[in-house]
């Protein structure tokens, strides 16, 4: 299924961070069944940042030909949508969730890394 229309593909994308959002403002026990191995929350947030980063170029992709101002927009987004997500954890959450520089680091370097692997990578026809 090719999904080209620009507001389908922002669709999926808001959709996908909506999901990160529920995901940050989950109490900690939901996360009950997770993978426990030495910093494991940070190869969650690597990829989970990534992954918006990768759907955002995709979204923005018919409106914004120009890849680095792509590139910039989308990593600038992600890593605000990061901070903010670890902003409400504390303000939302105190007794539950806190505030990580950790997961802020990982938040934008799996933006940033995921985006310029994106932008590297040879488009497929």
């Amino acid at each position: 299924m090719k999904i080209s229309g620009y507001k389908q593909r922002c669709t999926i994308w808001g959709i996908y961070t909506v999901l990160i959002a529920v995901a940050s403002l989950a109490p900690s026990s939901s996360f009950k069944d997770t993978p426990s191995f030495l910093h494991a929350d940070k190869i969650i947030h690597f990829i989970m940042y990534g992954a918006q980063a990768v759907l955002l170029l995709w979204a923005l992709t018919p409106k914004l030909r120009k890849i680095t101002t792509r590139v910039i927009l989308t990593i600038l987004f992600c890593s605000a949508y990061g901070i903010l997500m670890e902003i409400l954890q504390a303000k939302l959450q105190p007794n539950d969730r806190t505030f990580s520089i950790g997961d802020i680091i990982a938040n934008i370097a799996g933006a940033t890394c995921l985006s310029l692997i994106m932008i590297r990578r040879k488009p497929t026809k």
